[in-house]
């Protein structure tokens, strides 16, 4: 009778052990993949990374483009106006040009 107990503990403080690795293993992958998969894991973050990269693109883009933009006002607002800047300007409002010139339409970028 004796032993049937002594084999019953160790049965028992094995599949206690057992349990308590697959429980710990169970948290552990738990954890593991929400840290890679979920919605703030290393996915997401590599996802950020390219969406800050895009827009940092198109923020230069858009900063070259309105410094382009107050180079032309300031030349505007000076005391006096390039004739050529006013000239080129006019044409392109009016869709004028001389007789002798030769016109060439670019496609517009689209932005």
């Amino acid at each position: 009778m004796l032993s049937g107990m002594v084999v019953r503990g160790q049965i028992r403080s094995v599949l206690f052990s057992l349990a308590l690795y697959a429980f710990s293993g169970g948290v552990v992958t738990y954890f593991v993949r929400h840290a890679s998969l979920g919605d703030r894991g290393l996915k997401a973050k590599i996802a950020y990374v390219e969406q800050m990269r895009d827009i940092s693109a198109q923020l230069a883009s858009a900063r070259a483009e309105r410094a382009g933009l107050e180079l032309r006002v300031h030349q505007f607002q000076n005391g006096s106006v390039d004739r050529d800047l006013l000239d080129e300007e006019a044409r392109r409002l009016l869709g004028r040009a001389h007789p002798n010139e030769l016109l060439v339409d670019l496609p517009q970028p689209r932005g």
